[in-house]
């Protein structure tokens, strides 16, 4: 049997064709008479192929969001053994860091504040002076 592949990709039928003699030869009329069409069940397993080819793909798609689920809750999970074993050490050299680190961050603050309205004043005075120049040119 020889399968006719352009037969095959001018429609959805796949043709079965004998092959005439030695010589692999095959005449329209010797393939006429003698065709196997199988245009039914090619169908019907091209059709069953490609709805399992979509039921695999939806499956896929669905275990990814299940594992990027499963990905996010591991990571919350670590995050909080995490943090009690820190919140465990409560040494007192931690607690006394973490009350040093407390007030650097209060001063650093306060610092920035004042800074901040000294640049501010700062710039006031340098718009009131160039108002001042350019009234004067």
């Amino acid at each position: 049997m020889h399968v006719d592949r352009f037969a095959a990709d001018r429609s959805s039928e796949v043709v079965l064709r004998p092959v005439a003699g030695m010589g692999g030869i095959c005449t329209p009329q010797i393939a006429d008479r003698q065709a196997g069409v199988l245009t039914a069940s090619a169908r019907t397993t091209t059709a069953s192929l490609r709805a399992d080819l979509e039921n695999a793909k939806a499956g896929n798609r669905r275990l990814e969001v299940e594992l990027s689920a499963l990905r996010r809750r591991l990571g919350q999970l670590m995050g909080r053994e995490v943090f009690d074993e820190i919140s465990a050490d409560t040494s007192p050299g931690a607690t006394s860091r973490v009350a040093e680190l407390e007030q650097a961050l209060f001063d650093a603050k306060e610092a920035l504040v004042r800074r901040s309205e000294e640049v501010e004043s700062a710039r006031q005075i340098n718009r009131e002076l160039m108002a001042r120049l350019n009234r004067g040119s």
